[in-house]
C-alpha cells in the first residue's frame, strides 16, 4: 500500500497551527474592550491569499497523516481536463505442448479498459473575526474540523463504492466451498474463511470498519491481539488479527445531523493489491480566501473532484454485521 506523504511531520503541523493562529491574533487585533482594530481587517485583506495558502497546506498535510483510505485502495491524481482511463493486462498466455515440424501456436496479449465518472465537491469555512479576536475560536479549529470533514466523506465515499462493487451470493476464486465475497455475521469462522480467501491469492489482508462493528465481538477471536503498527496508530490500527491489521476508521458523531456518516453493520477486508482506484482530480486553482469586513468573517475555500472505480471486486471481502 502507498502512502501519501505529507510536506510536514506531526510536530511541524502543530508548530504551523500555532504559527497560523499567531497570524490571525496579531492581524486581527483588539483592545481591552475586545474591539476589532479596522487596520488588522485591512492587513488579514492584504495578506489573504498566503493565509489562505497556509491554511489549504495544513488541511491537505493533517489529511495525509490521518488518511486510512490507501488501505483500501489505490490513489492517483489527475488535472483537470485529463482523460480518466484504466486498463489491465490480462495474463492468459499459457505453455502449448509442442509437435514436431509444426508451427508454434501464437498467441496475443489482452487488455481490458474502464473508465470513470468524477464528482465534484466543496468545502467552505467562515472562521468569525470576533471569535478569534475574544479567544473563543482559533484559525487551527477551523483546519483540524476540515480535515476531519475530507476524510469522513472520502472514507464514506469509498465504503460506499465498494460496498456497491462487490457482488452477492459470489464465490471466491479459491474454489473451496463456502468461501465468497460476503458473509453475514461477524464471527471467527467467517473471517478466517475471508482471510483466507484473499490469502490464497497472495494477498496481505488488512480489516476495517467503525468501532461498533468491529467490537465488542472481534475480542473474543482467538488470533486477536491489541499490538498493533506503531506507524499506522495514527490512521486507526488498534490490533491484529492473525497478522492483519485491524483499522478502526474515523467517524466522529455529527451533532448536527444527529448520525454517524459510516455505518456500522459492514466489516470490510482488503487485500495488498488493491482493486479499486480513487480518482483525484487537482482543482487547487479554485481555493479560495476572503474577507467580508461587513460581517466580520474570513471564508477560505476549497474545492475538489473525485471518482471510484471498483475494478475488481476479488480483492475485497464484506461482513454484513
Amino acid at each position: 500500500m502507498q502512502f501519501k506523504t505529507a510536506n510536514r511531520t506531526a510536530a511541524e503541523i502543530a508548530d504551523h497551527k500555532t504559527e497560523l493562529d499567531r497570524i490571525f491574533k496579531a492581524a486581527v487585533g483588539h483592545d481591552k474592550k475586545g474591539r476589532i482594530d479596522p487596520k488588522g481587517l485591512k492587513e488579514l485583506e492584504a495578506n489573504k491569499i498566503e493565509i489562505a495558502q497556509l491554511v489549504v497546506q495544513l488541511v491537505e498535510d493533517t489529511v495525509a497523516l490521518t488518511d486510512p483510505t490507501p488501505f483500501m485502495v489505490d490513489r492517483r491524481t489527475y488535472n483537470l481536463g485529463d482523460q480518466i482511463l484504466f486498463q489491465e493486462m490480462r495474463g492468459d498466455l499459457k505453455v502449448t505442448k509442442r509437435a514436431y515440424g509444426t508451427k508454434a501456436l501464437s498467441q496475443r496479449l489482452t487488455k481490458v479498459e474502464w473508465g470513470m465518472t468524477t464528482t465534484a465537491k466543496e468545502i467552505a469555512v467562515e472562521i468569525p473575526l470576533e471569535e478569534i479576536a475574544s479567544g473563543a475560536m482559533s484559525a487551527s479549529d477551523a483546519v483540524n474540523n476540515i480535515a476531519e470533514s475530507i476524510n469522513r466523506n472520502r472514507v464514506q465515499f469509498v465504503l460506499d463504492g465498494i460496498d456497491a462493487g462487490v457482488p452477492a451470493a459470489t464465490a471466491d476464486r479459491s474454489g473451496v466451498s463456502g468461501f465468497t465475497l460476503r458473509y453475514s455475521g461477524l464471527t471467527d469462522t467467517n473471517l478466517e474463511k475471508a482471510l483466507d480467501g484473499l490469502k490464497d491469492d497472495g494477498e496481505a489482508p488488512s480489516i476495517f470498519g467503525r468501532h461498533t462493528a468491529l467490537y465488542p465481538a472481534i475480542r473474543g477471536f482467538n488470533g486477536w491481539s491489541q499490538d498493533g503498527l506503531r506507524e499506522f496508530e495514527v490512521r486507526g490500527v488498534t490490533g491484529v488479527y492473525q497478522g492483519s491489521p485491524i483499522v478502526t476508521l474515523i467517524d466522529k458523531f455529527s451533532r448536527k445531523h444527529g448520525n454517524h456518516v459510516i455505518r456500522n453493520d459492514r466489516v470490510y477486508i482488503a487485500g495488498g493489491a488493491k482493486g479499486a482506484v480513487l480518482a483525484e482530480i487537482d482543482l487547487s486553482f479554485l481555493n479560495y480566501a476572503e474577507t467580508d469586513p461587513r460581517v466580520g468573517v474570513f471564508t477560505t475555500g476549497m474545492r475538489m473532484e473525485e471518482g471510484l472505480l471498483v475494478w475488481n471486486p476479488y480483492a475485497y471481502r464484506i461482513i454484513e454485521v
